[in-house]
């Protein structure tokens, strides 16, 4: 509402608390909870017609406890004979071994919930929890410069994170992941926009940006961990990373429409980006309690590699982390993207175009890969133990050449069809693989395409009856693609991969395969009718229904990681005034209660302790079927 004759403000507030959908079968509680809240105010300057400032301060709290995350699958490798056990058998065998010999020995137990490796929204797990806190402020400025606008966006944003992630998925006790990370970004950019309606209509501007993020983890091994069994030593123990990357970018742009003619326009646009990145990384191993903990000091003789000790190297070579002095890096960035559009008015009600892109993503450091990039130093610093511990520290750019041709058109009063084709080409696709053991390295496929067809439709049926569908199809293949991760038990005669797998048996060439979370089908539809009531009162209802077809979710490409087709249903019964002052309304998501996979992969640590004969996968799952009833009321 107003503050002054030239001042107005806006304050927002939300809360909102929600219990899980899983059971913790070692708690008993609900997973995930989750609690978010957010306070926002704005303001709004308009001292005369040529100025306009609107600002906005934005602070958000968003809390969860558990995870919405099931280990689904037990296997054994298939090469094997019949009835060799899987993961959740081995698992559930090797705790009741080590909790008789560690209660005979008065040592700690290993806490176990049990695994039933099949999808029912049950799950282990040990105190997950993550909190986030944000801070964000815009001042946007508009001022007229006779028929031109002047324009200018001031941006900060402020964020901190932490998690405490039981991240081997299980109600066993084996490990536990911490993770902090503190973010903040500054921007500003600057836009001359043309008075418009002319034969040649424009828009330039520069923009500036800078970030600085600081990170630090762990991968903590509890006393009471089950890794005893593998050794004692490991127990309190613990291995640390601490990273830290800052950022500057500025880039200038513009674009340019040219009105050949009433019914035709040729649009071109370009973008010049700089932008510079530094990063350093280090890992180092560390004992006792958290409070007290030390970093083991460096026994190679040659004092090159600091924290390498004899006991401890070989454990966490196990899990392929391995510590190391820190390593920097910098790299700078230089990129021209282009745009060229034209669009011609085929007739009232139709219009026609074709389009031209480039586009890219910056390369960028991986602060999470749990090795050292430099084989060679890998194997000469480890104490001749022989692990081949590779990681990533530094990634490059990606680039996208996309072509789009399509048509938007009208059918009478009552009715709109629009249809597109497109066809992209990546160089050097950015892609998260994981190690096969407990961690993620961002690597560079070499090329991929992607082509696709959608199409969307609206139709007054009739008075209040609306109908919205949209369909999509997509092809997605790697063109290039000669190191991507082995899945596990990737043998010829089983999967006859043996001409894909390469020498090192961790990689192999995906060239040909399709990408995760790629879908060759996606469909909506949506009905929508509105009608009045008596007493002023309007009923409002919306049911939509969303399919997909079935996709792999695991970077791996492993076949056993597939996503089955799906049907969504949901709808909204809402009952109220006519002129919208109030609403109560019913709404139900996802009726029929399916599971939707929104990421999954191998159980980390699986296959380890396994000895690589048997492999657990996980689930992360989108929500079950929610009913809710919604007030609304307008002042």
């Amino acid at each position: 509402g107003p503050l002054s004759d030239t001042l107005s403000g806006r304050i927002s507030a939300l809360f909102r608390e929600t219990d899980g959908s899983y059971v913790n079968t070692l708690t008993g509680d609900d997973e995930k909870q989750e609690e978010e809240s957010v306070i926002r105010a704005q303001l709004r300057w308009e001292p005369n017609d040529n100025l306009s400032a609107n600002f906005k301060y934005e602070t958000a709290d968003f809390d969860d406890f558990g995870r919405n995350v099931e280990i689904d699958q037990s296997i054994a490798r298939e090469d094997l004979p019949a009835g060799t056990p899987g993961y959740a058998a081995i698992l559930a065998g090797t705790v009741a071994a080590g909790n008789a010999a560690f209660g005979a020995a008065g040592l700690p137990l290993i806490p176990f919930g049990g695994e039933d490796a099949k999808l029912d929204r049950r799950r282990g797990g040990n105190s997950d929890y993550h909190t986030n806190e944000s801070e964000v402020m815009v001042l946007n400025v508009d001022y007229a410069i006779g028929d031109y606008t002047l324009s200018s966006t001031t941006g900060w944003l402020d964020y901190s994170f932490f998690q405490d992630c039981d991240c081997d998925f299980t109600s066993a006790l084996i490990f536990q992941a911490y993770g902090d990370e503190n973010f903040e970004q500054f921007s500003q950019e600057i836009r001359l926009t043309s008075p418009g309606g002319e034969q040649l209509d424009y828009i330039v501007g520069a923009f500036y940006q800078t970030n600085e993020l600081d990170f630090n983890d762990a991968i903590d091994v509890p006393t009471a961990s089950l890794l005893r069994l593998l050794n004692p030593a490991f127990s309190n123990i613990r291995t640390r990373r601490f990273a830290q990357q800052d950022s500057d970018l500025w880039a200038v742009f513009g674009q340019v429409t040219w009105n050949i003619s009433d019914s035709a326009r040729l649009i071109l646009g370009g973008r010049y980006t700089e932008e510079d990145k530094t990063a350093t990384k280090t890992q180092i191993h560390f004992a006792g309690d958290i409070a007290s903990e030390v970093g083991f000091p460096a026994v190679d003789p040659s004092g090159a590699t600091p924290n390498v000790l004899w006991a401890l190297n070989p454990l966490f070579g196990a899990f392929n982390i391995e510590p190391y002095d820190t390593i920097r890096g910098s790299r700078t960035e230089k990129e021209f993207t282009p745009q060229v559009t034209f669009q011609w008015d085929v007739n009232d009600q139709a219009m026609a175009y074709v389009s031209y892109v480039e586009g890219f993503k910056a390369g960028g450091f991986d602060i999470r890969s749990n090795g050292h990039p430099d084989p060679s130093l890998v194997n000469a610093q480890n104490l001749g133990r022989g692990l081949d511990i590779v990681g990533v520290f530094e990634f490059e750019d990606e680039a996208a050449t996309s072509y789009e041709v399509g048509l938007k058109t009208g059918i009478g009063d009552t009715a709109e069809v629009n249809i597109a084709y497109f066809y992209t080409e990546y160089e050097n696709l950015q892609t998260s693989q994981f190690d096969g053991v407990l961690g993620f390295n961002v690597t560079n496929a070499g090329a991929a395409e992607i082509s696709g067809l959608e199409a969307d439709a609206r139709w007054l049926i009739a008075e209040g009856l609306t109908l919205t569908a949209a369909g999509a199809f997509l092809d997605f293949e790697y063109t290039d693609f000669r190191n991507n991760q082995v899945y596990f038990g990737m043998t010829a005669d089983v999967f006859g991969e043996a001409n894909l797998v390469n020498a090192d048996g961790v990689t192999y060439n995906a060239t040909g395969k399709r990408k995760e979370y790629t879908p060759e089908f996606t469909a909506s539809l949506s009905l929508e009718y509105v009608k009045p009531l008596a007493n002023g009162l309007e009923l409002r209802t919306v049911y939509d229904v969303n399919y997909s077809d079935d996709y792999i979710f695991n970077p791996t490409l492993d076949p056993r990681s597939v996503q089955d087709a799906y049907t969504l249903h949901n709808i909204r019964v809402g009952v109220g005034a006519a002129d919208g002052g109030w609403e109560v309304a019913f709404i139900g998501k996802n009726l029929t209660d399916e599971d939707v996979v929104t990421y999954g992969g191998e159980a980390p640590l699986s296959g380890a302790l396994t000895g690589g004969t048997a492999m657990g996968y996980y689930k992360f799952l989108d929500k079950p079927a929610t009913y809710a009833v919604q007030g609304t009321y307008r002042f």
